[in-house]
């Protein structure tokens, strides 16, 4: 016999590790790319995003603070 309640999933969770070294020229567009994608993700997915600053010289480390 089928049930009509629907399945219940386990939370599942999305870690992303972001390698950085003077991107500050790209990191808002994608940032507002990841942004778009995550919200696509179903709702038992929570999303955890790593920035790694690697020796930067430019304003990125500037940046990840802002977005973060």
């Amino acid at each position: 016999m089928e049930s009509s309640q629907p399945a219940v999933r386990n939370p599942v969770r999305l870690t992303i590790g972001l390698p950085i070294c003077n991107e500050e020229n790209t990191l808002d567009q994608f940032f507002a790319a990841l942004e778009t994608a995550v919200q696509d993700l179903p709702p038992h997915v929570s999303v955890e995003t790593i920035a790694c600053l690697n020796g930067c010289t430019d304003r990125s480390a500037e940046i990840v603070r802002r977005i973060a």
